[in-house]
């Protein structure tokens, strides 16, 4: 059995990340909040397969039923 076969195969949607995001400055800076908004927004775009970004609708109770405390949304968003 060769080493690739010993791997599985990824089931599902996933979201990818540039390991230039990863490292830059900005995204390491990212509060909790910030991060928890950012992979809210990434689900909802997997939601939508993958298009129409720009127009994506994520409310503030969906960011709350995420784990975002509501008085840290808005602030959230701005970073």
């Amino acid at each position: 059995m060769s080493g690739r076969e010993k791997h599985k195969k990824l089931i599902g949607q996933f979201a990818p990340r540039a390991v230039d995001l990863l490292r830059s400055p900005s995204f390491r800076v990212l509060s909790l909040s910030g991060h928890r908004v950012l992979a809210r927004i990434e689900i909802e775009l997997a939601d939508h397969g993958g298009k129409d970004n720009g127009q994506l609708p994520v409310t503030y109770a969906d960011f709350e039923d995420f784990g975002i405390d509501r008085h840290a949304i808005g602030p959230a968003i701005n970073e």
